[in-house]
């Protein structure tokens, strides 16, 4: 699945919501909530995809299927503190750019997500109290956060 394709899910569930009258009520928060997780499995998806196109580019595929391979075990967090130590394991420099290619609206946003997704996943997300617009806004706000990892694992 894809950023898009999430999008495209947003906007589905929110017609629905608008149709039946249900914004604000149990059935968002549930969709919400679903949401949550789907996103952070494309971040992670996403992520995998750029490192694993990066480690293509040296041609040597015993090496990019090594790095893949090391690379679904070793980003198993989507916290940017991990994402920014897995840029380092290339170089401080690459962890740096990272840094400086994330706007901070965009990292708070990627982290609400994250952490909104972890309270979903591990505490049953009765605690996550966010709405459907909240969610589209905070998605749309944290796309940056992919496209400064692939900025960084470019160079």
């Amino acid at each position: 699945m894809s950023l898009a394709m999430v999008q495209h899910a947003i906007e589905t569930c929110k017609r629905h919501l608008d149709k039946t009258g249900a914004r604000n009520s149990e059935i968002e928060a549930y969709l919400t909530r679903y949401l949550l997780v789907l996103i952070v499995a494309v971040y992670e998806e996403e992520f995998e995809r750029l490192i694993a196109e990066r480690a293509e580019k040296t041609n040597d595929k015993p090496l990019a299927a090594f790095v893949r391979s090391a690379t679904h075990k070793l980003l198993r967090s989507m916290k940017l503190s991990e994402l920014k130590g897995y840029l380092g394991r290339f170089s401080a420099t690459h962890a740096d750019e990272f840094s400086r290619n994330s706007a901070e609206r965009s990292r708070l946003a990627f982290d609400v997500i994250v952490q909104s997704r972890n309270e979903v996943a591990h505490s049953g997300g009765t605690n996550v109290v966010m709405t459907l617009d909240d969610l589209d806004q905070h998605l749309t706000e944290s796309k940056n956060i992919l496209r400064a990892f692939e900025l960084s694992i470019a160079s």
